[in-house]
């Protein structure tokens, strides 16, 4: 008697039209993005990952949509909570919230698209098992969610409900004089700031950064050699000066 054996392999299945842009699969439902905008999702929705309003432990075998916008940019999910940047770059989220990763200051899941929070300059996202960070257009990292093991990077092992600026301590500690050839004079200093360089190249930008990595001042022009930070707070920034392509980092101390 002939025995049948099975076959294990990989199969392709092709979802119905030819208008899909980005898909995103997690372990038990996907979210996909259309050429027009609008958002789908399939698979589990016990989490109420799918975003359609509800919960539920019925599977949803086929695309369904969420919503009516048509002005989803980008997508990502990860085990059961997702993230979705729009055109005008704010940031929404829903799903699985038990360690507050959906960053809307509770731990209650979320059964359809959410705002992270009311800022509407984010240009790139992560997500984790149960985390979500996010950066702005001021190159600020954030992070919420789960931190057990210290994953948010925020210096401490604290669950965060609500977005963290993640820091850098390297800029708070670290020696900058990374050109001796180029000083600074005074510094610290109060008003206008002075530059000599026994390099032969002009100095063409600088740029100055805070503590945090935020940029204060970026790639302003230089003329004759000197720069007015009567503007800036006290404190330690990191100056950084662009020459020929190349970059210098220098301490700045305002007082």
């Amino acid at each position: 008697m002939a025995t049948v054996q099975p076959t294990i392999g990989c199969y392709l299945l092709k979802l119905a039209g030819n208008d899909w842009k980005l898909v995103s699969a997690s372990w038990d439902h996907t979210i996909a993005l259309k050429q027009d905008g609008s958002l789908w999702a399939w698979g589990s929705n016990n989490k109420s990952q799918l975003g359609n309003g509800t919960s539920g432990n019925t599977l949803i075998l086929s695309p369904i949509r969420i919503g009516t916008d048509t002005d989803w940019e980008d997508i990502k999910t990860y085990y059961h909570h997702n993230l979705a940047l729009k055109t005008d770059n704010t940031l929404w989220t829903w799903g699985y919230n038990n360690y507050g990763q959906l960053g809307n200051g509770t731990t209650a899941n979320i059964s359809q698209p959410t705002l992270f929070n009311s800022n509407s300059d984010w240009a790139a996202t992560a997500v984790g098992g149960f985390n979500t960070y996010a950066v702005n257009n001021d190159n600020l990292l954030y992070a919420c969610g789960k931190n057990e093991y210290g994953e948010l990077g925020d210096g401490t092992m604290i669950d965060r409900l609500e977005p963290v600026v993640i820091e850098c301590p390297v800029l708070a500690t670290e020696d900058f004089s990374t050109a001796p050839q180029l000083q600074i004079y005074p510094n610290p200093a109060k008003s206008n700031i002075h530059f000599i360089s026994s390099l032969k190249n002009n100095i063409e930008k600088i740029s100055i950064i805070d503590l945090s990595g935020k940029f204060i001042v970026k790639d302003q022009p230089m003329k004759n050699a000197q720069f007015n930070i009567d503007f800036l707070d006290a404190g330690v920034y990191i100056l950084q000066i662009e020459m020929e392509g190349h970059f210098y980092n220098k301490k700045l101390i305002k007082q």
